[in-house]
């Protein structure tokens, strides 16, 4: 995916929730301004828009619900192990698992098998830093010398 689709792929995961404040305040907004409840003809024209806009979201949001749950298991970035959890965190967390999602598969670069930071395999660990002195000329492995306490 280009990043022109990922930034695209990012705001339409973040409307929602900036929906949900503008939704706030334009509710309040509503409400301060004319607390008798006469919208009139601005006001119901606004009101006509504000309710498109906000089904629209509504459609938005069912949408990439389903676009997430599918890449879950098209996106080669996700485990298998870990494909069931997504696809449970986006059913039941919805907006809230979304942008983690999107940032975590998505945005983020696959790390890069020779980066400094890369992890050690679990035999890794248990080798010496210092391999020569393991070895004779030959090859064949040399204990190292017990440690003296005294």
């Amino acid at each position: 995916m280009s990043d022109f689709y990922k930034k695209l792929l990012g705001f339409l995961t973040a409307w929602p929730f900036a929906w949900i404040f503008l939704f706030i305040i334009f509710i309040f907004g509503l409400i301060a301004s004319d607390p008798g409840g006469d919208l009139g003809p601005i006001g119901g024209v606004m009101f006509l828009i504000f309710f498109l806009v906000h089904f629209l979201t509504v459609l938005l949001a069912i949408g990439l619900q389903v676009f997430y749950i599918v890449n879950v298991f098209k996106n080669e970035k996700v485990k298998k192990e870990h494909q069931i959890a997504w696809v449970l965190a986006l059913f039941f967390g919805g907006l809230f698992a979304m942008p983690i999602y999107w940032y975590i598969n998505i945005w983020k670069e696959a790390p890069d098998d020779y980066s400094p930071h890369r992890t050690l395999s679990p035999g890794d660990a248990f080798e010496s830093a210092d391999q020569s002195r393991w070895e004779t000329r030959t090859g064949d492995p040399v204990p190292p010398e017990p440690h003296s306490w005294r």
